[in-house]
């Protein structure tokens, strides 16, 4: 209903569909290959999708004068497509045949809390756009650079944390060996922080004069992936000892907390609203999972 009226229906839904298949076929198999303690598959096939979206790209943009929006359709929708089968054939060949015996039973609704966390993220991180763009598109693209730019800064400590739950999931005693890692976890994102902080006047040398105004935003969202860091641990937790409705309703109530911060802050203090909702999402997701923690024991 938000598409622009010059694009084709036919072409806009395909690349949805093709969307809606690459990423959720991804992130099944990258989670196998998790599961199976095979990181390096688990990367290759997260970094395989932007990798072959971004080749289509360019050749389009190589072997075309002008590129319309229809023809950026269809290479998004069929790169997405192709990446899904190639990676369907070679989930497939490298399975074993072999039945197995499950270690527990998993219904279909397992799933749920974490889809609902899934979705939960999404809506905190996209919805403070449209209510930022009603006051000034400029806010919108200022907040949105700085939101990348963290979220790019803080890729390694998001690989490491993929790397390490695993591992930990098959120690003796997971609990212990996470307060060590925790606490080493913690540490490097508030380095990471720390180090956005300082680089952030730097962004309108490198980007423009521009981007000035978002030098205040990154440097507020700055100390974002400590919490986020943190929260991951209390994640682990939950999952360690199966309070998997938890997760559910911690990603809820973060959301719930977001879209009303964002609703009653962003009209009033425009970027800096935005940056207070967010953390208050993270506050309320900290607190759930921390009140559950201590009335379980």
């Amino acid at each position: 209903m938000l598409l622009p009226g010059n694009l084709p229906t036919f072409a806009a839904c395909i690349a949805i569909a093709a969307e809606i298949a690459a990423t959720s076929f991804t992130e099944l198999g990258a989670r196998h290959r998790q599961a199976q303690q095979d990181m390096h598959a688990f990367g290759a096939i997260q970094a395989g999708l932007p990798l072959l979206r971004l080749l289509a790209l360019i050749v389009l943009f190589l072997s075309l004068h002008e590129v319309s929006a229809t023809a950026a359709l269809w290479a998004y929708a069929t790169s997405g497509l192709a990446y899904t089968g190639f990676l369907y054939w070679c989930l497939s060949a490298t399975t074993d045949t072999k039945t197995e015996t499950a270690s527990e039973a998993m219904a279909a609704t397992s799933g749920l809390p974490f889809s609902l966390a899934v979705f939960a993220s999404r809506l905190q991180a996209e919805f403070n756009k449209p209510v930022l763009a009603q006051t000034s598109f400029g806010l919108a693209g200022n907040y949105n650079v700085a939101q990348r730019l963290v979220d790019m800064a803080s890729l390694p400590l998001m690989a490491l944390q993929e790397a390490l739950w695993p591992r930990l999931h098959a120690q003796p005693d997971p609990m212990r060996q996470l307060r060590r890692t925790g606490l080493v976890l913690i540490a490097m994102a508030l380095a990471l922080g720390a180090a956005i902080w300082l680089a952030a006047p730097l962004l309108p040398l490198l980007l423009g004069g521009s981007f000035t105004d978002t030098v205040g935003a990154l440097r507020w969202l700055a100390w974002l992936p400590a919490l986020q860091a943190f929260r991951a641990l209390l994640n682990f937790q939950a999952i360690h000892h199966a309070r998997m409705q938890l997760i559910g309703w911690a990603y809820a109530f973060g959301a719930t907390a977001s879209v009303a911060g964002v609703s009653a802050l962003v009209p009033i203090f425009g970027i800096n609203g935005a940056v207070i909702a967010g953390y208050a999402a993270e506050v309320a997701m900290i607190a759930t999972l921390s009140r559950q923690k201590w009335r379980g024991k």
